[in-house]
């Protein structure tokens, strides 16, 4: 059991300090967009941020389901495979309702930053 909810624990941390790559490239390509210099490892990611965007959400939400797993483990640590599989479902609908709850303003900042309606 204990061995278990670590593993989950560390898939959660190495994934959280991914995202935290990721966003050191984001904010690289922000400084580094419109200057002079080269920058040949961002040149890829200023031309679309959407190659860094997408692995970085899989880093954070996979963080956050790991970590929400790992609880979920810890509280009711079962072996019965129907147990399993019913924490696991949990698990992805409080992650993808995390994601949900914030959809609307995530987007409409997209939006209002793209000259489109909130």
């Amino acid at each position: 059991m204990k061995i278990e909810i670590l593993i989950h624990i560390i898939i959660a941390s190495l994934l959280s300090s991914i995202v935290r790559i990721f966003n050191g490239m984001k904010n690289g390509c922000f400084y580094a967009k419109g200057n002079n210099y080269p920058t040949p490892l961002l040149d890829k990611y200023i031309k679309n941020l959407h190659y860094i965007e997408t692995p970085l959400w899989y880093s954070q939400f996979g963080s956050l389901f790991f970590t929400i797993f790992a609880i979920f483990r810890a509280i009711n640590y079962n072996t019965d495979f129907v147990s399993i599989i019913i924490q696991i479902i949990a698990t992805l609908l409080i992650v993808i309702c995390s994601s949900d709850i914030a959809s609307y303003w995530f987007q409409g900042y997209i939006n209002h930053g793209s000259n489109l309606p909130f």
